[in-house]
Parts: C-alpha cells; structure tokens; sequence
C-alpha cells in the first residue's frame, strides 16, 4: 500500500471518528483540507460553506494565504469557488492566465500568490450545494 493510499486510510477512519463524537466542524474541514493537499499533491485547498445568513464564508483552509485568497473572492465576488457553488457543478481552470477576462481580480491576484491553476468541487449536503472546495 503507498503512502498517499494509507493517508487516506486513515483520513477516512479519522473522518469517521470524529463524526460519531463531540467534534469542531472548523478543525475538522481544516484537517481536510489539509490532507487533500498531501493526499492530491495539490498546493493548496480552502473551503467555504453555507452560512445561516445564507452567505458563503471561509471556513478552513491548508495556509494562510489560500485563506486570504479566498476572503479576496468573496470580497470580489468572482472566482471559481463562487462559480461553482452557484452552478452546482465543479469549475476546472488549468491556467489562470488564460482566466483573466473570466475573473479578472481573482486571475490576477491568484497568479501573483503563486497559484496557477484551479478546481472547485461542490459541497452538497442531501443533495444541495452548501459550499465549495477550492483546490
């Protein structure tokens, strides 16, 4: 078994633990968050919920700069996480620099903090979409 598919492992029986017990939803979705950067081999992934306001917020994310980036998204409100929450289908950009007319802010502010490519996945809950990961 590699390594990639024991850290899934026991993600999926850390999931599964913390889910049955008393758990921090935020420590939990940033533990996942983490671990789809070690797992995937991506550089870095955020994700963003649902409110009860019914607005999207930040809730984990693998850096600090991934965290800002995705504040800088719903600030702008454009980006792929917003894209893909709204559509409920996940957004696949493999160049950000060819993105620039498609989300002009987020494109350029994405690229000057090193990131070059984007996948956004839905979040659903019983069928509805209540957020995004950005990866």
């Amino acid at each position: 078994m590699t390594s990639k598919q024991t850290l899934l492992g026991e993600t999926m029986v850390m999931l599964a633990d913390n889910l049955v017990a008393d758990f921090d939803v935020v420590e939990l979705l940033t533990m996942l968050a983490d671990r789809c950067v070690s797992i995937l081999g991506v550089s870095a992934a955020g994700l963003m919920l649902l409110g009860p306001d019914g607005n999207l917020r930040v809730i984990a994310s693998s850096s600090e700069q991934m965290h800002l980036l995705e504040l800088f998204e719903l600030q702008t409100e454009q980006g792929p996480c917003l894209e893909c929450f709204q559509d409920g289908v996940p957004v696949t950009q493999l160049d950000l620099s060819t993105s620039l007319e498609r989300w002009p802010r987020f494109a350029a502010e994405a690229l000057a903090n090193g990131f070059h490519s984007v996948h956004a996945l839905p979040m659903r809950l019983r069928g509805t979409v209540v957020g995004a990961l950005n990866l």
